[in-house]
């Protein structure tokens, strides 16, 4: 389980499903939810990337957020 919230992450600028699925699962984080946690970061990582593809976040923002769910490319 990891959310490093060093990276600073400007959810008012995510699309709204985004922006919730960031929000709950840093809430699980937070909450020690490890098992909800691990089974939704898939989800919020496959979200991140159709956010990108469709247009509703930049590079540097699909970046950040992988990293945040340690996600290094």
């Amino acid at each position: 389980m990891f959310f490093d919230e060093s990276i600073k992450i400007d959810t008012e600028k995510l699309p709204r499903i985004l922006r919730n699925d960031y929000e709950l699962l840093r809430s699980y984080y937070h909450e020690n939810k490890e098992t909800e946690f691990i089974l939704y970061v898939d989800s919020v990582e496959a979200t991140i990337k159709a956010c990108f593809i469709d247009g509703s976040i930049t590079k540097q923002q699909q970046v950040d957020l992988f990293h945040v769910i340690g996600i290094y490319t």
